[in-house]
């Protein structure tokens, strides 16, 4: 039992980066310059700068443009519903639910939404526009089942306008 536990609880502290070993000793100026050397051929070895976004869909980059023109004009108390939430190196993801999803539900009410949260870059799905959380949670009662499974939530607009 004190090996199942110990076992769960590495792999949750895994899970938020966490790790049960001391860090590395801080560098020294003997080891600087073949750190320095070394961290040069990581830089030439990875692809173009970390912050760049991976290429998107058509679906979802036509939903995320849909998403930067509605955002701005939208009004702070309405609210949406957000469908999913993947990080953004499973946009492929959120590409095959935009293709399933727009046979049940209005396409022209779904949008994208990418966002940075906690350092890494985030893509969600939205639905929707409704002047009240009690009209959106009715909404979302009204979703395919399959949607629902998904866990889909209410979100004020102004919380998507503060990212």
């Amino acid at each position: 039992l004190k090996a199942a536990l110990a076992a769960v609880l590495t792999l949750a502290l895994a899970g938020v980066g966490v790790t049960l070993w001391p860090r590395q000793p801080a560098p020294t100026a003997a080891t600087t310059g073949s750190a320095a050397a070394a961290a040069a051929t990581v830089r030439e070895a990875l692809p173009a700068a970390a912050d760049e976004r991976p290429p998107l869909g058509p679906l979802t980059a036509k939903h995320a443009a849909a998403f930067e023109g509605w955002l701005p004009t939208a009004p702070r108390d309405h609210f949406v519903i957000q469908l999913m939430t993947r990080d953004i190196s499973r946009a492929g993801e959120i590409e095959h639910f935009l293709e399933a999803a727009s046979q049940s539900l209005d396409p022209g009410s779904l949008r994208v939404h990418r966002w940075e949260q906690t350092g890494r870059n985030r893509i969600g799905v939205l639905y929707g526009e409704y002047p009240s959380l009690k009209a959106a949670w009715a909404a979302l009662q009204r979703l395919p089942d399959e949607i629902r499974l998904l866990r889909p939530f209410p979100q004020q607009v102004s919380k998507l306008q503060q990212r």
